[in-house]
């Protein structure tokens, strides 16, 4: 989904000349106008102008070419009455833009666009592939809420929910799918929780009967609660949430939450009643948190603990990455934190 032109405003005019800019080690040519840089949404860009030629912008992992168009479009205003005007709000205020802003928006040349800027720091790109930086080893991912079938064994591909998650986890040596039917079955059922350790205890040769090793183990919605709830055993609901909460916040590596439930291309499940605005649609970013302290988290997918502006459904990776904000790359969280 692209921003706003008013979203992207602020970052037009905060950009600033840079004499040159790279990607993966190459120096981007801008040799028929100016070369800018700026952040957009935590993403660092850099934009070559080259008046009514269009511009090029580059990113680590995209770049975007904009043709002007030669006429002006005339768009015209729709007709109301006097009754209909008077009820009308405005819904968008004038924002002032800089002379390099109007260069880049309009294409048209400005002899003193290039004085009126010292120029910035270099700017290097990079893309954000990464390799496994701890031991790779195999991968069991435990699906969520929403799954109204069982299968027995573990599967090696679950795509319809996970997506292409297995091009994405350098770390994994093997992907195995647990699929039960998350609709019928509550995560505190005994025996579900039973079926479950015993899948994830059957990957590897190091592991036990009760002990899960050398595995690295994927959970989304309901299916962390139904990990975290397997080492323990309670007979109220409520005691076996707190339990949960205490396995979460001692063995989870990392967690992605997210504060803002508009996602990648819609949004979804925003008639569920929430305390706080803070969620994801199905789930509040408190809950998701689960204890862990807030001050780890980061809207940066560079960070173990990422908050996000992902809806509940992109949280499964799915729907791949966001183009323009660093809180809406769950591919590239997942591909890079381990």
């Amino acid at each position: 989904m692209l921003p706003l032109l008013t979203n992207i405003l602020p970052a037009l005019n905060n950009a600033i000349l840079i004499s040159s800019a790279t990607l993966e080690g190459a120096t981007i040519k801008c040799s028929t106008g100016n070369l800018f840089g700026t952040k957009f949404r935590g993403l660092n860009l850099a934009i070559c102008a080259s008046g009514s030629l269009g511009i090029h912008i580059y990113g680590s992992d995209m770049e975007i070419e904009i043709k002007y168009l030669k006429k002006h479009v005339t768009v015209s205003a729709p007709n109301l009455d006097a009754s209909a005007t008077s009820k009308c709000k405005a819904v968008m205020k004038a924002t002032v833009v800089t002379a390099a802003t109007t260069v880049l928006l309009t294409g048209e040349a400005n002899s003193d666009s290039s004085r009126s800027f010292d120029y910035g720091p270099n700017i290097t790109l990079s893309t954000t592939s990464c390799s496994c930086m701890s031991t790779p080893r195999p991968c069991l991912f435990i699906h969520g809420l929403g799954i109204n079938y069982t299968k027995a064994n573990l599967h090696d591909s679950f795509s319809s929910y996970w997506g292409d998650v297995s091009d994405h986890a350098p770390c994994c040596t093997e992907f195995k799918y647990m699929i039960w039917n998350s609709v019928e079955t509550g995560w505190n059922n005994e025996k579900q929780q039973q079926i479950m350790c015993d899948l994830a205890t059957s990957l590897t040769e190091s592991s036990s009967r009760t002990d899960i090793a050398d595995t690295i183990i994927v959970t989304h919605s309901m299916g962390g609660l139904l990990l975290a709830g397997g080492e323990m055993s309670s007979t109220k609901l409520n005691e076996d949430f707190k339990a949960a909460q205490k396995v979460y916040r001692s063995q989870v590596y990392a967690a992605m939450c997210s504060n803002w439930y508009v996602g990648l291309f819609f949004q979804r499940f925003k008639s569920v009643h929430h305390k706080s605005r803070q969620n994801d649609g199905l789930v509040e970013f408190q809950s998701c948190a689960g204890g862990l302290p807030l001050d780890q988290f980061s809207n940066h997918y560079s960070s173990r603990f990422y908050v996000t502006h992902l809806n509940h459904a992109d949280t499964t990776f799915y729907n791949g990455d966001g183009l323009f904000n660093s809180a809406k790359m769950p591919v590239k969280w997942f591909e890079c934190v381990l």
